[in-house]
């Protein structure tokens, strides 16, 4: 029986690690190549590494590479770790038109705004769907909004690069002085905080007169909508989970039951099918402290680092993108169904033995078991 070969980008990623994870106990058909651009990355669990330049949008040396290797390779499916991996797939993908549809991606123009978080908050806007209110932040350029915007959700704000993850570079504005310190290029996007604002001004109170704890975090509950969007423009799966929040990811993930959110799944799905996205599609949201409505403040166009606990919880989003190979049976795991809530954890997969593929400035190379490497191509 011939092996489904799944190639991963970016594998040494949390999000990488997970799908990683959900494929532990189902190897036996599968090989799994990935490519990463540090060594160092954990890329153990994997029956070839490719070592590649930084992820970077096309034309690029990374793109080159990534070519290259989906050339040679020939993979079943080709899986995204990263945002930036996501948008570089769905342009790749054009130049495939014979295997597109392994490329776990969809319209590059979707992509593109879901890694902006201004352009997802027009896209939400423009098509009606619950969002975090928005605004670019520039005093300089447009005072009379901003103002405007500060008057009508009040402080605190929350400070976001346009582009970012994990996040990184997000801040809590409290006062018009830490306004003042951020960057007026159009970097920045404010956004107001759906969480209970007293709990932060608290907290900042607290600091002010007992100075800065060892470890904190003001995180909040959120809430995920994952769902898989089939290459027919299906809806495969969706699955809603609650979260507890701890220095950016998730610590403890709910099955969210009885929720009457079906309606909002399916506004979702329709919009975003209708437009092209094929693949997982993540919905970040939190409840608004003030009205009670949950909205959305992020999009993602991939698995991410809750996939693993979802597969826990009984959902196979990996199972879902080899489903649509009509080949493929890898089998599902139904031990956990049962489950309900998962307290996440850091994956660390046991290294292989065998041989690796390395690629070295431009080159790709075969690292045979005895230390001996050779040139496989230029």
């Amino acid at each position: 029986m011939k092996k489904t070969k799944i190639l991963i980008i970016s594998v040494g990623s949390m999000v990488a690690q997970n799908v990683l994870e959900t494929l532990k106990h189902r190897r036996e058909n599968i090989i799994i190549l990935g490519t990463d651009a540090s060594s160092d990355a954990p890329l153990y669990d994997c029956d070839k590494i490719y070592l590649v330049p930084l992820s970077e949008l096309p034309p690029s040396q990374f793109s080159k590479v990534l070519s290259k290797i989906i050339q040679e390779e020939s993979p079943d499916l080709i899986i995204p770790g990263r945002d930036i991996d996501v948008i570089i797939l769905s342009m790749l993908r054009k130049d495939f038109p014979d295997i597109s549809d392994r490329f776990i991606s969809g319209e590059t123009e979707l992509a593109k705004l879901m890694e902006d978080k201004w352009l997802s908050y027009e896209f939400a806007h423009n098509e009606s769907l619950p969002f975090a209110e928005t605004i670019i932040y520039d005093y300089n350029k447009d005072k009379k909004n901003m103002d405007k915007f500060i008057a009508t959700h009040g402080f605190p704000l929350i400070a976001k690069p346009r582009k970012g993850f994990a996040s990184k570079g997000v801040f809590f504005v409290l006062n018009q002085e830490h306004l003042s310190s951020l960057s007026s290029d159009g970097s920045i996007i404010l956004q107001e905080y759906l969480g209970d604002g007293s709990k932060i001004s608290g907290f900042h109170e607290s600091l002010i007169q007992r100075g800065l704890p060892l470890f904190y975090s003001v995180e909040e509950i959120k809430y995920s909508m994952q769902m898989y969007i089939g290459k027919s423009g299906e809806l495969m799966g969706h699955i809603i989970t609650k979260h507890q929040m701890k220095n950016g990811v998730s610590s403890v993930v709910t099955l969210f039951e009885n929720h009457g959110l079906e309606n909002l799944v399916q506004r979702y799905y329709t919009v975003f099918s209708k437009k092209g996205w094929y693949g997982p599609l993540n919905i970040q949201l939190q409840k608004s402290n003030k009205t009670g409505e949950l909205k959305a403040y992020e999009f993602n166009g991939r698995f991410t680092g809750a996939t693993a606990s979802r597969y826990i919880l009984g959902y196979d989003e990996i199972g879902f993108a080899l489903e649509q190979l009509s080949s493929v049976n890898i089998g599902t795991d139904d031990s956990f169904k049962s489950q309900k809530r998962v307290l996440k954890q850091t994956y660390i997969s046991a290294r292989p033995e065998g041989p690796r593929a390395f690629l070295d400035e431009n080159k790709v190379w075969s690292k045979k078991i005895d230390d001996h490497v050779i040139p496989l191509s230029d």
